[in-house]
């Protein structure tokens, strides 16, 4: 399967926040800024009322991302989705990659306002 470009957008990516010792009333999730990148990948919906059940999530709470770009991208990275790059973002990869033969898909998850840091 090949990505169409008319289906790709740009997200911004960004490495995991080296380890600190987190206080009580930390973010859980801190992605380091000063390493962000941009790429260009397709953003689909999650797979659906069924598998978001599975995770007693709503469907909006996981989409998967197909990537084609020589970028690596490893499981833990924020992806700002629907954030700019210079907020915290909104997704974190949160599984290892499938890699197919034309590209790689990622499942995001949704990061809870409260959490993002």
């Amino acid at each position: 399967m090949r990505l169409l470009e008319k289906h790709k957008q740009t997200v911004t990516v960004k490495p995991e926040a080296a380890s600190v010792i987190y206080q009580e009333n930390d973010r859980l999730y801190r992605f380091d800024g000063a390493r962000a990148f941009a790429v260009r990948a397709a953003i689909l919906p999650g797979t659906g009322k069924a598998s978001a059940a599975v995770y007693g999530e709503a469907r909006e709470a996981r989409v998967l991302m197909l990537y084609d770009g020589g970028e690596t991208l490893v499981q833990g990275m924020g992806v700002c989705v629907d954030t700019a790059a210079d907020e915290p973002c909104d997704y974190r990869i949160a599984e290892p990659p499938r890699r197919y033969e034309s590209h790689s898909e990622f499942t995001l998850a949704l990061i809870p306002p409260e959490l993002r840091g």
